[in-house]
């Protein structure tokens, strides 16, 4: 009888550790709808205050445009493949990524750019290097049209 409480006492902490792991770890991950509003506030932020003045709120990592862990943030690129805002990396803005390949060849930022001017939003997927894990991963990135300007504003997801 004793066996059989203990087995049972395994078998519930087993369940229990499996079912906080699970939780914890889904709440480590984002959602592709917090991808999407994330990068439409920052469309909203773009219209309302143009480039300039969008900078400093979108280079903030502690603002509202960046999540907590800073794997979200926004970021804006022209039709010509340049960054216009590259919030990880703000020296690197300007520069050209029209030629950019993802690790199978796709070219990810002339997709992003025909998406943008012929739907106005939508969702690309590429394989790209994450840097938390130094892997390459699949990833996912919501763009979208800022109306009458050359750019869009896109926010990406690592998947897997």
């Amino acid at each position: 009888m004793p066996m059989v409480k203990i087995g049972r006492f395994l078998a519930s902490l087993f369940v229990g550790f499996f079912f906080v792991s699970s939780t914890c770890l889904a709440s480590d991950t984002h959602t592709i709808e917090e991808v999407q509003a994330l990068a439409e506030k920052a469309h909203a932020l773009v219209v309302e205050k143009g480039i300039e003045g969008a900078k400093p709120a979108l280079h903030d990592k502690s603002g509202e445009f960046w999540s907590a862990d800073q794997e979200l943030y926004a970021f804006v690129i022209d039709y010509d493949g340049n960054w216009v805002i590259y919030p990880p990396k703000p020296a690197g803005e300007g520069k050209n990524l029209l030629n950019v390949k993802d690790a199978d060849g796709k070219e990810l930022v002339r997709e992003m750019i025909t998406l943008s001017k012929t739907e106005g939003s939508g969702w690309t997927e590429y394989r790209w290097m994450n840097p938390a894990t130094q892997k390459i991963q699949k990833k996912k990135t919501f763009v979208k049209a800022v109306d009458g300007q050359p750019y869009f504003v896109a926010v990406g997801l690592y998947l897997d």
